[in-house]
């Protein structure tokens, strides 16, 4: 039987190496730009060393410091909401196992849809005067309206409900997967034993669920930090360009702007981010 798995797992040792290698070519070819001064209208600027004279300037640039800020806002917010409201539903569901089919399909149609689609179903939803259809039915029932993308923070909270609704089903289906692992001898234990429902989530659900938590959360983490067709068709990174999030600025400052060894800095930073906070998740799983 593991001389069969051996072999299976030959079959996509071309696919993984092949996948592999582009992927360190990219990363090391963005670690050396982001020690040069490469700009796209000079090509020969791309041998053209400064040290650490582009992560030198990061603090000092408004603009980064901002976007970083704002960053660190939305994926804190974000990622707590995915992983609250994705626990509730798969409790909710693994507490109805009558109906349980039915509710993860529903619930795992968000994830379905294309990104672009569902940014530009909130744009519809959120967009100023009668076209949004929120401030539709505000002018119909309450004679105001509110210009939702307008305004920096209210469109950073259009940005985040986005990015919740599509992404608390991914976080559902990993928790559900959870909640159908725990020992089925463990809970008519704690029927038997008539514990109260809030003891059973705290002392039963929550230990047995904790490596589930903690992969949704590094998942959605890495989707968090590389958000960009949302931004691109909601908000446009305004207003005042207070919703460039990271990886939007370093897209702006890289192939509009062409300053492409300074967006290599600030990418390098993520990469660099992601890999230690990879590292220490498997670490501590091993250590489970």
């Amino acid at each position: 039987m593991r001389t069969e798995t051996y072999k299976y797992q030959l079959y996509i040792l071309p696919s993984i190496f092949i996948c592999g290698g582009i992927i360190l070519y990219v990363m090391l070819n963005v670690f050396r730009l982001s020690f040069t001064a490469y700009t796209i209208p000079d090509p020969l600027s791309a041998n053209k060393y400064i040290g650490f004279a582009n992560y030198v300037f990061l603090p000092y640039d408004p603009l980064f410091v901002r976007s970083l800020t704002v960053t660190g806002i939305f994926v804190v917010v974000a990622l707590s909401l995915e992983l609250i409201l994705g626990f509730f539903l798969a409790y909710l569901v693994f507490s109805l196992p009558k109906f349980s089919y039915i509710y993860r399909v529903i619930f795992s149609l968000p994830i379905m849809i294309m990104p672009l689609v569902s940014a530009y179903l909130f744009y519809m939803l959120f967009a100023s005067g009668t076209m949004g259809w929120i401030n539709a039915y505000l002018s119909l029932f309450f004679k105001t309206q509110i210009a939702w993308l307008s305004y920096p923070w209210t469109a950073l909270f259009v940005l985040i409900m986005e990015h919740v609704y599509r992404y608390s089903t991914f976080a559902f289906l990993i928790f559900f997967a959870g909640f159908t692992s725990i020992p089925k001898d463990i809970l008519d234990a704690s029927l038997m034993e008539t514990v109260s429902e809030k003891q059973r989530i705290r002392y039963i659900y929550l230990p047995f669920l904790k490596p589930h938590i903690v992969t949704a959360a590094v998942l959605l983490l890495i989707d968090l930090l590389k958000v960009f067709d949302s931004i691109w068709i909601i908000t446009g990174g305004g207003p005042e360009r207070f919703t460039e999030l990271l990886n939007y600025y370093i897209f702006k400052t890289s192939f509009q702007l062409y300053h492409v060894g300074y967006g290599s800095a600030m990418a390098t930073l993520i990469i660099i981010f992601l890999i230690i906070v990879t590292i220490l998740t498997i670490g501590r799983k091993m250590e489970v």
